[in-house]
């Protein structure tokens, strides 16, 4: 029995898998285990995990960008990008997802906040404050041919360079150029 994640449509699809027979290889008939079973399927590491997306389920609070937090069909768990930034690494491990990448979003802000030209830019850097190549999808970042999962503090700030932001702030200019790299 285990978790496995994959990105869809921007956000995190999580499902219980269990494989029955054919333990060669990983080899052997999957099956999906109902969300409403999960937290007595589930791994025993996995369960706090299990029950804080259950609560987020629950408590069916909306991410900024309005959409939920948490939703859940029969057999998946769908994760908002905000949400799977917030799990420690311990519980993204336990649902199957990649580990947090070790990079940072550096913005800077170009021109007076007021004005039309305002824009923020955007640039990953490496720990070392080396440039990243970085394609963001969801809560992925993809770097060096390996996927990682972006962290809650680079989580804010691609939000703070998405044009949803200026949604909170109606006396920003209706329009804000990006860029990242």
């Amino acid at each position: 029995m285990r978790f496995e994640a994959r990105h869809e449509d921007g956000r995190e699809r999580i499902e219980l898998i269990r494989v029955e027979g054919g333990r060669f290889l990983g080899k052997g008939t999957r099956s999906l285990i109902p969300v409403d079973d999960w937290i007595i399927q589930a791994p025993t590491a996995a369960r706090p995990a299990v029950a804080r997306l259950l609560q987020a389920i629950g408590d069916g609070n909306n991410a900024p960008d309005g959409s939920a937090q948490a939703e859940a069909s029969d057999n998946a768990v769908c994760l908002h990008p905000g949400l799977v930034a917030q799990l420690t690494e311990g519980e993204a491990t336990s649902l199957g997802l990649p580990p947090v990448a070790r990079l940072a979003l550096n913005l800077q802000s170009i021109g007076v906040a007021h004005q039309d030209d305002f824009r923020i830019e955007t640039r990953w850097t490496r720990p070392n404050g080396l440039p990243a190549g970085v394609k963001q999808s969801g809560a992925r970042a993809h770097f060096e041919a390996k996927e990682w999962r972006i962290s809650a503090s680079a989580s804010t700030r691609c939000m703070l360079g998405n044009d949803s932001w200026l949604d909170r702030y109606p006396a920003m200019p209706a329009r804000m150029p990006r860029s990242a790299s």
